[in-house]
């Protein structure tokens, strides 16, 4: 008897419990779970393609160690890290003392200090009426359907339902 569980081993939990059943492995199951799991690792950056300039090994995107210092040069912001601090410092300081002084003669539209407490008044939400126009049309377009049969036609694709247990039991769920 194989031993399926090694086979599905790299699976998460989730889809072994689905691939796996009745002593053996649902083939159109462990591909779909196969494709999610490689989907996964490379957008992760667990698995990468060679020749590919998407998927690739995380450290190919990294700059060579001789390249680092001539481009560091060229940036906007200051290359150590002490000098950065002290700049976004004394730009949050700039910004809050200008945001103080504006709060204190009543400038800012919305806001106000009342008995230390900042108060933000709500904004109304504007939808152009174009907009609700579009909204009503796209709400006709789509055929209404209740939830349950669109449940159980998404269930006779899937078997997704088979996965449900009574909580009590332990067993599937007949209905």
């Amino acid at each position: 008897m194989p031993n399926f569980r090694s086979m599905v081993s790299f699976l998460l939990r989730g889809w072994q419990r689905i691939v796996v059943k009745d002593g053996g492995v649902k083939r159109r199951l462990y591909e779909i779970a196969t494709l999610a799991v490689l989907c996964r690792r490379l957008a992760f950056g667990d698995i990468w393609i060679e020749g590919t300039r998407n998927y690739q090994q995380f450290d190919r995107y990294l700059l060579a160690k001789a390249d680092v210092a001539e481009n560091a040069k060229a940036l906007a912001v200051p290359v150590e890290c002490e000098d950065y601090l002290r700049e976004r410092s004394r730009l949050l300081d700039w910004r809050l003392h200008r945001f103080a002084n504006a709060l204190r003669h009543d400038r800012l539209k919305g806001i106000v200090l009342r008995n230390r407490v900042l108060h933000v008044s709500p904004t109304l939400v504007i939808t152009p009426p174009e907009a609700e126009r579009l909204d009503r049309a796209l709400d006709r377009l789509m055929p209404r359907v209740r939830i349950t049969e669109l449940l159980h036609e998404v269930d006779r694709c899937t078997g997704f339902a088979q996965t449900f247990a009574d909580l009590r039991s332990g067993k599937p769920v007949d209905n």
